[in-house]
């Protein structure tokens, strides 16, 4: 976990916090938070480091993708999980916490890049996403 994460348990602190989101907030904000920034984050460094033919950084991305995606069926229900996906969210940091509106705005300002480059990247992330989390399209 060196390359990628600092903290060994960096997985199951961000699956408890999720946990507090969801009795505070809702299931829909907790898996914003923990598949739509935490968990599209580590995809994005898998597809990155396989871009980059960087094996190690592959191996260790895939090894951790497969522990979050454990630890957040262990937390939520597959149908929570299946739903969360199926509302089409968007992805990434601002993606959960900001409104529509917010959003555009942000996209608007270049605050946040939005291209067909990223709109590609984007789908084929979320593409592994459902992968690991064995969802269809």
């Amino acid at each position: 976990m060196g390359k990628i994460f600092i903290n060994d348990n960096q997985i199951q602190e961000w699956v408890q916090t999720a946990e507090g989101i969801s009795e505070d907030f809702g299931t829909d904000k907790a898996l914003g938070y923990l598949i739509g920034e935490k968990f599209y984050r580590l995809v994005s460094i898998l597809h990155d480091a396989r871009k980059q033919v960087d094996k190690e950084e592959a191996a260790e991305a895939e090894k951790l993708l497969l522990e979050f995606t454990a630890l957040t069926k262990d937390a939520f229900e597959s149908h929570q999980i299946r739903e969360y996906f199926q509302s089409h969210p968007r992805l990434g940091v601002h993606g959960h916490i900001a409104s529509e509106e917010q959003h555009a705005f942000l996209v608007e300002q270049g605050a946040i890049e939005h291209s067909i480059d990223t709109e590609l990247r984007d789908a084929l992330i979320f593409g592994d996403m459902l992968k690991y989390f064995g969802i269809s399209a």
